[in-house]
């Protein structure tokens, strides 16, 4: 088990789950079965979009839940984090839009040949979000991962787990099919390594230190999954 901890007075405000080996392999297993059973990956662009606004309008909704429970969490001053993710509505409803206005391509060439390009999802996305920003360091790549029909599985840092917790009771409510949406609790030399390192997984999204994230970068760069790392800020 986790103790999750409010920062500014150290007073517990939840236990939460520590998941082993077994619990990661679950979580990419469900994420393959709900990506290749097409439920959400091959759903009409348009029926995906309209998920996702839901899901906007459910963040919007509970604005007042998540900052809140967000600072209880993290310690960041309330009307910081209020300020930041009041906008989180805006980028799920920001990449629906885009879903709906790509287009395939067909490119000219020369002699009997039809050439096209089209963009298809990865399949399972691996999102390991940091403490100082957990919603919106989750949502800047939650939002386009499921607005392009992959399954996430998303690991919020073992400080601070509350808001991914509801972020994905919203979803669900919204309408976001089960399966689509996983969240795994845990540290990052555990479940994190094994996400990094499943071979399921193909694309790992990872903000934090650079020694973790050069360790991703050579694990995915094994079986050449995609990586997208924000390594050592110093904002």
């Amino acid at each position: 088990r986790l103790d999750v901890v409010n920062p500014a007075t150290g007073t517990l405000l939840a236990v939460a789950d520590s998941a082993d080996q077994a619990d990661v392999e679950e979580a990419v297993r469900v994420a393959q079965e709900t990506f290749d059973s097409g439920v959400w990956s091959r759903m009409p662009i348009h029926e995906r979009a309209r998920i996702l606004h839901r899901f906007a309008d459910g963040i919007a909704a509970r604005m007042s839940d998540l900052y809140r429970l967000e600072t209880a969490n993290n310690g960041r001053p309330l009307t910081e984090t209020k300020a930041q993710i009041t906008r989180l509505p805006e980028w799920y409803r920001y990449n629906a839009s885009l879903l709906l206005a790509d287009r395939d391509a067909v490119v000219p060439m020369p002699g009997p040949y039809h050439s096209y390009t089209t963009r298809l999802p990865l399949g399972v996305v691996t999102i390991l979000a940091s403490f100082n920003h957990p919603m919106m360091i989750a949502s800047k790549s939650l939002a386009p991962a499921l607005a392009t029909g992959n399954s996430v599985v998303l690991k919020p840092s073992e400080q601070t787990p509350l808001t991914a917790m509801l972020l994905a009771d919203i979803a669900h409510e919204a309408g976001l099919p089960a399966g689509v949406l996983n969240v795994v609790n845990g540290l990052g030399p555990v479940v994190g390594a094994a996400l990094t390192e499943h071979p399921l997984v193909k694309k790992v999204v990872f903000t934090g230190g650079t020694g973790p994230g050069r360790s991703i970068a050579l694990a995915a760069a094994h079986r050449f999954a995609k990586t997208t790392l924000e390594l050592g800020g110093k904002s």
